[in-house]
Parts: structure tokens; sequence; C-alpha cells
């Protein structure tokens, strides 16, 4: 079985266990590569891509599963840069109803939602974009950890 964490941090193996011992009679089989989201917990960020170890896992009528077709690149990197937006948690926000914590997802509301999708070269071109500037992000706070530890040596300098 898969868990499904929360503002996405991704999916993992809940646990391995015989159907027999399993209470939820009605399980579903979900693929390598799908689309997986909490009903519940959607809104607050439980969704992602089935990974490659959890192909043939399962999961109970709280989750749905869905096919990614070939309109998204082939590494799925644009789908989990639109997965992790800020968009799309409202769009799952905006899809939710119900009057307690436990808001679920309705699905013709979800379904209905409009998800930006551009040609395959403008994806691939987006996710260059995006992945150039993470790569500047990253040496970035590398400079600025470097220059923290600086601080702190002249600040221990003071001490001696």
């Amino acid at each position: 079985r898969i868990t499904i964490k929360m503002h996405g941090k991704g999916i993992s193996q809940r646990d391995v266990i015989l159907g027999s011992n399993i209470g939820t009679k009605k399980q579903f089989v979900v693929r390598a590569g799908q689309l997986v989201l909490s009903k519940i917990d959607a809104r607050n960020g439980a969704f992602g891509i089935v990974p490659e170890e959890l192909d043939n896992a399962i999961i109970t009528g709280n989750f749905w599963a869905y096919d990614i077709n070939n309109l998204i690149d082939t590494d799925k990197y644009y789908l989990n840069y639109i997965l992790f937006s800020e968009e799309f948690r409202k769009i799952c926000s905006m899809s939710s109803s119900g009057v307690t914590n436990r808001r679920y997802l309705d699905e013709e509301l979800f379904l209905n939602q409009e998800i930006p999708l551009p040609k395959l070269d403008i994806q691939l071109k987006k996710v260059e974009e995006i992945r150039s500037i993470e790569l500047k992000m990253k040496k970035l706070e590398n400079e600025l950890n470097q220059l923290k530890f600086k601080v702190q040596d002249i600040i221990c300098e003071l001490w001696k």
C-alpha cells in the first residue's frame, strides 16, 4: 500500500500486507507514472507521481489515480512544476467541499479546472529556464552559507 505525504513530499510505501488482512476491501492498483491525489488532503499538497518502485501498489477509494498522457514532457518535469505550484493547490482547495478539516475533493469540480498545457517544445523550454534559475539559486545559497560561516569564524576570533 502507498501513502501520500502532504506539502509536496511525495509518495512512499505505507506497508506490505496480505490482502486478507486489509480491512477496506475495495482497493485499486496504481501504476508507475500515474498521478495520485488524496481526496482529503490534496488541498494540502498530498499528491504526486507514482515512482517505479511502487508500480502495482494499491490505494483505497480515498485516493484518485490518473494516467498521464503523452501531452506532457516525457520526464514529467513540467508536470511536477505545475503540481507543486501555488496555483495547483488553489485548484485543489477550490475543488474541495465540506465544513470540517476533512474537506473532500469534488471530482467533477476538480476535472473541470483548467491547467496550462503548452506544446511539448514550450514545456521543455520552460523546464530548462526553471532548472537554470534553480541552479543559480543553489549557487547563491551555497555562497550565503559560506558567508555565514565566515561571520561565525570572525565572531569566534573575537572571543579568543
